[in-house]
């Protein structure tokens, strides 16, 4: 039976397609109608009764997966990447971390260095402190706490397993926990150490001494060992740091040089400072630089003169000798 009457759906177009769409209906009216889907099941089971073979079709061997190709689970994946990310940042972050800090103080002034133990030094005008970053090691705590020290420094140690080491140009003080103070300036000569509480080591050209509280040692020359353990007042070598003044047996060229960090000003003493001329004075506060000058100055002979950048050392002019006068006549002949 011809198919006249399109579906509703079609229904909607113009007069022209719907006279094209009613003649393609009307001979798809006349197709034959379309052919049930096949069992494939059952025509397997007759083809296998016809040629004598088991019911169940023939499959394809299973093959053994290939191992080689299989793609490594995302978890390793992920972790290899992140291993392989700590490695690059510990590359290129440990030289930074454990790079060196080096901290000096201006001249005319002093400096506190918190150091990453909690550990305080104060450095004297002038003088240079030198230390690793978490004192090189940036896992966990370090073997050892080590700074380098040119100049004078006082150091309030904080008490920890790793021993405190304080290098100087000649010797080697260790510490665990304590208070004292070191001089080492090279142009001295002389590394000085004084305790005030707690006790250190001193180590120099292969030799140790121990030092308590109120005991000093001195290490002088560059191959010299330190000297026996010495009584020393420690609140004296450490004036400084409360703004006083100390010279104990000290040359007065480097008395002069002291003078020139302490107060930031330039001393020229030309050849007029006297090869054996040693210091010793205290002074508990801050003195006036006029003070100090004019006191080292009228000890050795010497006078000052104030410039533009500092002082000026000359010799003190000799005073003139007084002649006895001479006898007159009258009284010189006998009459």
């Amino acid at each position: 039976m011809p198919r006249s009457v399109l579906p509703p759906d079609l229904r909607d177009a113009s007069a022209e397609e719907r006279a094209e769409l009613e003649q393609v209906w009307a001979r798809l009216g006349d197709a034959p109608p379309p052919a049930p889907p096949a069992d494939t099941d059952a025509a397997w089971d007759r083809l296998s009764s016809r040629l004598g073979l088991d019911a169940e079709p023939p499959r394809s061997p299973r093959r053994a997966p290939d191992r080689r190709s299989r793609p490594l689970p995302r978890r390793w994946i992920g972790t290899g990447l992140a291993a392989l990310a700590v490695a690059v940042v510990a590359f290129v972050a440990l030289p930074t971390l454990v790079a060196p800090v080096s901290v000096q103080a201006a001249p005319g002034s002093t400096e506190v260095v918190v150091l990453p133990d909690g550990s305080r030094v104060t450095l004297a005008p002038g003088a240079r402190l030198t230390y690793a970053k978490r004192f090189g090691s940036w896992i966990g705590a370090p073997s050892e706490r080590q700074v380098a020290l040119v100049g004078e420094g006082a150091f309030e140690v904080e008490s920890r397993t790793a021993p405190f080491i304080v290098e100087t140009f000649n010797a080697r003080v260790e510490v665990l926990g304590t208070r004292f103070g070191v001089r080492a300036y090279w142009r001295e000569g002389e590394t000085r150490v004084a305790v005030e509480e707690g006790s250190v080591r001193v180590d120099a050209a292969g030799e140790t001494v121990q030092l308590g509280a109120a005991e000093g040692t001195v290490v002088a020359g560059s191959d010299a060992p330190p000297t026996a353990a010495q009584p020393a007042d420690a609140s004296r070598a450490l004036a400084w740091t409360s703004g006083g003044l100390a010279f104990d047996d000290l040359p007065l060229a480097d008395a002069f040089r002291e003078i020139e960090r302490r107060y930031d000003v330039q001393i020229d003493a030309g050849g007029n400072v006297p090869a054996d001329a040693d210091v010793t004075a205290f002074y508990a506060r801050a003195p006036d630089v006029r003070t100090v000058l004019g006191d080292l100055c009228a000890a050795h002979g010497l006078r000052f003169e104030a410039t533009s950048r500092g002082f000026t050392v000359t010799a003190s002019p000799a005073a003139p000798t007084r002649r006895a006068p001479a006898p007159s006549r009258s009284s010189a002949a006998p009459r």
